[in-house]
């Protein structure tokens, strides 16, 4: 199409120019990103459950992370994984055996006492617990760490990823509280400590042990 009009030459140079521009700045941001966004949807529970060995999932798998990470092992971290997606389902059934006992024990009782007792909805409601979160929290707390140390670091780096922007921009609404025309001498140490104050108020901190600290 030729630009014979000054609406046309305009959407041609600078219209079409600034999308270009953008969706180029876009992915190359983004590229990235999305490479090991793709690596920490291994970690999911319904992958995990997915393969049974090193074979099944792809060759590069976790590559992407090990750059962000630079930390990890990424021989080391493969064969954790395969290793934890074999056991995983034994695991978890030796771990929670006492809950399923106890689960199992109430909804007898239930059932017998309840006439409106929905036993689809009741194990519907049991299967939610899976998550990313229960597999960090089995990795800790039943001290699986050292068995896997790559996987542990994986998935706690999987969970710094914030959610959404919010927090972010509450700290910098902040920032004209804190760093009131009153205060525009303030360093910038001295800023970012009171800032961490005022945004991570639900840390409990121990005064009396930062005093003895400092």
């Amino acid at each position: 199409e030729v630009a014979n009009t000054p609406s046309l030459l305009f959407k041609f140079q600078v219209y079409f120019f600034v999308l270009d521009t953008v969706g180029t700045v876009l992915n190359s941001r983004y590229s990235q990103a999305r490479e090991v966004l793709k690596d920490l949807s291994l970690l999911s529970v319904e992958r995990i459950k997915s393969f049974s060995s090193i074979q099944d999932f792809p060759c590069d798998s976790f590559d992407a992370l090990q750059c962000w990470i630079p930390e990890l092992n990424l021989e080391s971290l493969r064969t954790e994984y395969s290793a934890f997606c074999n056991a995983y389902s034994s695991l978890t059934a030796g771990l929670n055996l006492g809950d399923t006992l106890h689960d199992a024990q109430e909804s007898d009782h239930d059932w017998s006492t309840n006439e409106n007792y929905d036993e689809e909805e009741h194990t519907t409601s049991k299967s939610k617990k899976e998550n990313t979160a229960s597999i960090l929290q089995l990795l800790s707390k039943f001290n699986l760490t050292s068995a896997f140390p790559n996987l542990y670091l994986a998935y706690k780096a999987l969970y710094t990823i914030p959610v959404t922007s919010a927090a972010a921009e509450r700290t910098f609404s902040k920032v004209k509280i804190i760093k009131s025309r009153l205060r525009s001498t303030m360093s910038q140490l001295r800023l970012e400590s009171l800032l961490l104050l005022n945004c991570e108020t639900d840390i409990n901190i121990d005064l009396n042990q930062a005093i003895n600290e400092l």
